[in-house]
């Protein structure tokens, strides 16, 4: 590259290995642009997202926060005020009201509503088992239930082999955010392991049903009545009678289900009740 004069002017002499590499660096510096550009709208939208997510994760803390209150709230109500659990977020003091303390990790709320539900849902459950017997003391209507079990006209049977992958109550929502009620326990085997009656009764349905798929109801004594839900094939139909211990359906993932399992649960007077009440250990 040289300037030279001619006619009176100056010109400038650019040789070819000098224009190439200006041209490259050109290029280079438009590249280096247009990275730093694709950069920062990278940077801003994961700004956004992070903020979306922590949001998100705001709402559904408040939420399980609004749900430990009310299921502490019940339970005053049901047997008077709570116990405080070593390592719980629930307690008598704290910053919050109703009893409910702000300084706790996402993992100790969720056990905590988890928990709590339970104590709940088995008192009430125990409230409903006393109020479907009248006039009848506690202890008769044990004796009653007792009895109940030994003729097989209460579900206390496990209605299929396998392993307990989710109980009753409160628990993270499979298919979304935030937290959702679980109305009875899931039991996990293989697909087409049999799914027996827990209790003599009668077939109320038998068909497809929204979340649950193939779904078996009985109604049983005492206006209690067993689900049996995601079944693979149902092996009964409507208003059959069936003796507890026989096969109703094989197990499958039909329905709102994360594997093949079976929905099991028990509704007295179209309550939910936790099935763990009636069935005996393993």
């Amino acid at each position: 590259m040289y300037l030279h004069e001619e006619s009176g002017r100056w010109h400038l002499q650019i040789g070819k290995r000098t224009l190439y590499v200006l041209v490259a660096l050109e290029l280079l510096f438009f590249l280096a642009a247009i990275a730093a550009v694709v950069w920062g709208v990278a940077a801003r939208a994961e700004t956004v997202r992070l903020r979306e997510e922590q949001a998100l994760h705001a709402r559904q803390l408040e939420m399980a926060r609004t749900k430990l209150e009310e299921l502490q709230g019940q339970l005053t109500a049901l047997q008077g005020p709570v116990v405080e659990r070593e390592g719980s977020p629930v307690s008598r003091g704290g910053g919050r009201a109703g009893g409910v303390r702000t300084a706790y990790t996402p993992g100790e709320l969720l056990a905590a509503v988890e928990s709590l539900s339970e104590v709940v849902y088995r008192v009430r459950s125990e409230r409903v088992l006393s109020a479907s017997g009248g006039t009848m003391s506690l202890a008769a209507m044990q004796a009653r239930l007792k009895q109940a079990e030994q003729d097989h006209t209460v579900p206390s049977l496990w209605p299929a082999e396998g392993e307990v992958t989710d109980g009753f109550g409160w628990r993270p929502n499979p298919f979304g955010s935030g937290i959702v009620f679980h109305q009875g326990i899931d039991i996990a085997g293989t697909y087409g392991t049999p799914i027996r009656a827990t209790a003599t009764g009668r077939v109320k349905y038998a068909g497809w049903q929204d979340g649950y798929g193939n779904l078996v109801e009985l109604q049983h004594d005492g206006d209690i009545a067993t689900r049996y839900g995601h079944n693979s094939v149902l092996l009964v139909r409507e208003g059959e009678p069936v003796q507890a211990g026989a096969v109703i359906a094989l197990m499958g993932s039909t329905g709102n289900s994360t594997g093949v399992h079976v929905h099991y649960e028990v509704r007295i007077q179209g309550t939910p009740v936790d099935p763990r009440i009636f069935l005996p250990a393993r």
